[in-house]
């Protein structure tokens, strides 16, 4: 949780002097394609994202084109069941930003408050690395994140199982979720 990431802290204290880190800093890595569209369960967390290699091509939908999904209830988020590996969703929101990210690019967004979704771009056998710290910061949270939070079993009892796993194994992957 403490750990420095020079280049990284100094920016989140400029823009967001009062907050301090939400969860350890997450590594993404590996040979996969895309996650999920999907919303952070939070709790009120803004994402500094940095792409140390490679390339991602990311979709972002504004607070008020996502409240207007309906996204079902993963194990650490609410997403659009289906979505890993295609875009097909698109054609259904009325916005979206969508941005290439290059090696050392930082982006910010409110990962518990915007759908986002992250699809790798592997070129000359380049796979990106990205580091994920995401900072409290409660502002324009989705309201179903706090919901699934504090009232649903299976989200509680995923997550419990997630790190019980960590704890006595030492495993730092997850493995995929069957929908």
């Amino acid at each position: 949780m403490n750990v420095k990431l020079d280049g990284i802290d100094p920016i989140v204290k400029k823009l967001l002097p009062l907050t301090f880190r939400a969860h350890w800093p997450l590594w993404f890595q590996g040979n996969y394609k895309s996650g999920l569209a999907h919303v952070d369960l939070g709790p009120g967390t803004t994402n500094f994202y940095w792409l140390k290699r490679g390339k991602k091509d990311v979709i972002i939908a504004p607070f008020e084109v996502t409240r207007k999904l309906t996204l079902t209830t993963g194990i650490d988020n609410i997403h659009i069941p289906g979505s890993a590996d295609n875009h097909d969703y698109l054609k259904d929101l009325d916005m979206y930003y969508r941005v290439t990210l290059t090696e050392q690019s930082l982006l910010i967004f409110n990962n518990s408050g915007c759908l986002h979704h992250f699809t790798n771009i592997i070129e000359e056998g380049v796979t990106p690395i990205a580091l994920s710290n995401r900072c409290k910061h409660a502002y324009g949270s989705d309201p179903r994140g706090w919901m699934n939070l504090a009232a649903n079993l299976k989200v509680w009892y995923n997550m419990a199982s997630h790190f019980a796993g960590l704890a006595s194994s030492g495993e730092e992957t997850r493995k995929e979720e069957k929908i």
